[in-house]
C-alpha cells in the first residue's frame, strides 16, 4: 500500500521486514523481488529471485520471472536454464512453446524444431501454436513447402484461424501472389474485425501492393485496437517517411522505439528519419553504435552508407553498401545505392553489370526490373527504359513507380500505346487513375517543380 501511495522507501522497508520475519517464505521473497522489478532495480530483483530458487528450485513463478528479467535486461543467454525449467514445470504446452520461441530468437533452429515436432507428435494441447511457430521457422529457413504444409494443416482444422490466415498472406506475398495474399488478409479481418494482427497483416499486404493510403488506414485501425503494437507504428513511420511527411514519421518512429527501446530495427528507423531531415548530428551516434554492434546486419550497413554519403565520404559509403549487399544479395534497395554511385562515378558499364547479374538471380523481380529501366534511362537508352518499364506494368499493374517512369519517358517523346492482356487492363486503368490523382511518395518521386523537369501523368513541362 505504501508503494501505491508513492512512498517507495517505506514500501521497501515493509517488504524487507516481511522477509526478515519469515526468511524461508517464498511468498515474501517474491513480493520483495516484484517490488524491485517495479522500481527497476534489476540487480536487487535478481538476488531475491535467486534466493527464492534456493528455497524452492521448482518455483514456476521465480523461474519464469528470472527468465523474463534476463531477456528484458538484454542478457538473453542467461535466460535459457530458467526457461527450460519453466518448460518442464508447466503442465500444458505453453512453457515448451516459450522455450522454442526463445530458441528461434537465438537462431538455435534445431533445438526449436525438436520441441515443436514433439508437441505436434504428441497431438495434445498446443498443436496449433506449434504448427504456426513451425511455419514461421520454416519460412525463415526458406523452406516454403514445409511452411505451407504447417499453415494448411492449421486451416484444415480451424478454417478461420486469424494467425494462420495472416501467416498464409505473408507466405503468398513472398511468393509473388499479391491477389491471393490480399484475399487471405481480408478473410482474416472479416473473420475477426477486432484483431489488431489481422488489420496489421492487411496493411502489410497493401503496402507491398503500393496501396499506401489503404495500408495507412489498416495500420491506423490496428493501432486503434492495440495502441502498443510497435510494428504497426514502425510501418506507419515508414509510409510517412516515403511520403515525405518527416515530422509524422519521426513521431511514429519514436513511439515504436519507446515501446521497444532495445529493438535495433526501431533505433535504426529513428536514425533513418533523422538523416532524411538532414539532422546528421543526431543520427550519427546511433548509426555508428549499431554498426559496431551489428556489423553483419544489412539494414545497418545500408544506413551507414547513407550517412557516409551525407558526410561526403563516397569510398566509405561504397564499402558499407558492398558489405550490406554481401549479407543481403537480393536487396534491391542496396543495389540501387551502388548503381547510383557507379553512374555518378561515370561507370555505366559497372552499373549495368550489377543489374544484369541480379536479374540473372531474380528474373521476375518487379523492383529490380524498375531499377533496370531507370538505369537505361540514366544512360540515355530510352527505348530500353520504356520496354522494361512496360514489362513491370504487365507483371504488376499497381506499380505506380513504373507509371512514373513512363511519364518521364512521355516528356521526351510520346510512347506507343502499351499492349496488355485483357486481364491486366482494368487494374492498370485503376492504377493509372490513382497515379494521376495522387502524388508519388517523395522518396521515389520524379523531379519536382524548380528542378530540371517536373511531370504529371497527364502533361509534361520543362
Amino acid at each position: 500500500m505504501q508503494f501505491v501511495r508513492g512512498r517507495a522507501a517505506d514500501a521497501e522497508a515493509a517488504f524487507k521486514k516481511a522477509v526478515a520475519a519469515a526468511p524461508t517464505s517464498i511468498a515474501a521473497h517474491l513480493a520483495l523481488a516484484n517490488f524491485y522489478l517495479a522500481v527497476r532495480r534489476g540487480t536487487n530483483a535478481e538476488a531475491e529471485l535467486k534466493a527464492t530458487l534456493a528455497l524452492d528450485a521448482k518455483s514456476l513463478v521465480a523461474n519464469r520471472a528470472l527468465a523474463y528479467y534476463f531477456v528484458g535486461a538484454g542478457k538473453p543467454a542467461l535466460a535459457e536454464p530458467y526457461l527450460r525449467a519453466v518448460a518442464d514445470l508447466t503442465p500444458d504446452a505453453s512453457g515448451k512453446l516459450a522455450l522454442s520461441a526463445y530458441y528461434i530468437s537465438r537462431h538455435q533452429t534445431s533445438e526449436a524444431r525438436h520441441i515443436l515436432d514433439a508437441i505436434v507428435t504428441a497431438g495434445k494441447d498446443g498443436v496449433t501454436a506449434a504448427r504456426l511457430q513451425s511455419a514461421n521457422l520454416a519460412f525463415a529457413d526458406g523452406d516454403v513447402t514445409r511452411a505451407r504444409a504447417d499453415i494448411d494443416a492449421v486451416l484444415t482444422r480451424e478454417p478461420g484461424n486469424t494467425r494462420a490466415l495472416t501467416a498464409r498472406a505473408e507466405l503468398q506475398m513472398s511468393s509473388g501472389d499479391a491477389d491471393a495474399a490480399l484475399a487471405s488478409a481480408r478473410r482474416a479481418v472479416d473473420g475477426d474485425p477486432q484483431s489488431s494482427l489481422a488489420h496489421f497483416s492487411l496493411g502489410k499486404v497493401q503496402a507491398q501492393r503500393h496501396e499506401e493510403a489503404d495500408a495507412l488506414a489498416s495500420f491506423t485501425e490496428a493501432l486503434r485496437i492495440d495502441g502498443r503494437l510497435a510494428p504497426a507504428k514502425a510501418d506507419v513511420a515508414r509510409l510517412q517517411l516515403a511520403a515525405g511527411h518527416l515530422a509524422q514519421a519521426e513521431q511514429m518512429a519514436q513511439a515504436a522505439l519507446a515501446d521497444q527501446p532495445l529493438a535495433p530495427e526501431y533505433q535504426l528507423l529513428v536514425a533513418r528519419v533523422q538523416l532524411a531531415k538532414g539532422d546528421v548530428a543526431r543520427a550519427e551516434p546511433a548509426i555508428r553504435t549499431l554498426a559496431r554492434a551489428f556489423p553483419a546486419m544489412p539494414d545497418v550497413q545500408t544506413l551507414l552508407g547513407v550517412l557516409e554519403l551525407q558526410k561526403g565520404d563516397r569510398p566509405g559509403a561504397r564499402r558499407a553498401f558492398e558489405r550490406a549487399l554481401t549479407n543481403s544479395p537480393a536487396s534491391v534497395d542496396v543495389l540501387r545505392y551502388l548503381v547510383k554511385l557507379d553512374l555518378s562515378d561515370r561507370q555505366p558499364a559497372a552499373a549495368r553489370a550489377r543489374i544484369d547479374g541480379a536479374l540473372t538471380r531474380q528474373p521476375g523481380n518487379a523492383n529490380l526490373l524498375l531499377l533496370s529501366s531507370e538505369t537505361f534511362a540514366a544512360a540515355g537508352q530510352m527505348n530500353d527504359a520504356e520496354r522494361v518499364a512496360r514489362s513491370v506494368i504487365d507483371q504488376d499493374p499497381n506499380h505506380l513507380e513504373a507509371y512514373a517512369l513512363l511519364g518521364r519517358r512521355t516528356c521526351a517523346s510520346p510512347p506507343s500505346r502499351p499492349s496488355r492482356s485483357p486481364s491486366s487492363r482494368a487494374p492498370a486503368r485503376r492504377a493509372a487513375k490513382r497515379f494521376s490523382t495522387a502524388r508519388a511518395p517523395r522518396s521515389r518521386r520524379a523531379p519536382t517543380a524548380g528542378t530540371s523537369r517536373s511531370w504529371t501523368a497527364s502533361r509534361c513541362t520543362s
